[in-house]
């Protein structure tokens, strides 16, 4: 007997998962609901290991093929210190790519199972789960699923104490890079790798006080 299934949120793993069960009950009706449009999605590279592409070539090499195409391989990484540039030799076998280009190839595979992709905001939860056989919620944070459902999920969360910026560039680099930096402020660390034959991205890191310094233009304390 058919089934009827909702997803929520048309980021990776919703576009997979509706596209997967298309693919093995095309008898079921798949909706997934996405509220912003693949070429308008936050971020910029987006790298994928070689475990991750294996994983997916095995249920799916059509998609995994897609990911690779107009991707960046990035098999080599160093750290960068003051003095310094140390290698990591046997980095990874995967590669980064554009986000945005990744969600549109996703959004475009899933349709192509016949996934009734609708870029809209979702319905009300309590009328997604009264209409639908089967609902997945994967609409990241602050999910309206999780959210409605918390006593049942139970989540446990906890907040970290850094703060990061996430940063596009056309410098395109070589692999990856490791880069601590000491400021006046605290130390400020770089993680960034190419994910096209023109772009790269970059993530800065930085603990809550020196942000908080840094802000506020006040060196870091001196200690001995």
């Amino acid at each position: 007997m058919p089934k009827t299934v909702v997803i929520v949120g048309g980021g990776p793993a919703g576009l997979f998962a509706a596209r997967l069960i298309a693919q093995r009950h095309p008898e079921w009706p798949v909706t997934l609901y996405e509220r912003s449009d693949p070429a308008h999605t936050f971020g910029f590279g987006v790298g994928l290991t070689g475990a991750a592409l294996a994983a997916v070539d095995a249920v799916d090499p059509e998609t995994a093929e897609r990911m690779r195409a107009g991707s960046a391989r990035v098999p080599i990484a160093e750290f960068r210190l003051p003095d310094r540039a140390v290698r990591i030799p046997g980095f990874h076998r995967g590669v980064a790519v554009s986000r945005s280009a990744m969600l549109a190839a996703m959004t475009d595979q899933a349709r192509q199972a016949g996934v009734d992709v609708v870029m809209a905001p979702a319905p009300d939860i309590e009328v997604l789960r009264r209409s639908a056989d089967l609902l997945i919620a994967a609409d990241g944070v602050s999910s309206a699923a999780r959210e409605t459902y918390r006593e049942a999920f139970g989540p446990e969360l906890i907040e970290g104490r850094a703060r990061y910026l996430w940063c596009g560039t056309d410098a395109v680099l070589e692999g990856t890079v490791f880069a601590p930096v000491w400021t006046a402020h605290g130390v400020f660390t770089a993680h960034a790798y190419p994910y096209g034959t023109d772009r790269s991205t970059l993530v800065i890191e930085a603990d809550d006080d020196a942000v908080a310094r840094l802000l506020a233009g006040s060196p870091a304390p001196v200690t001995f």
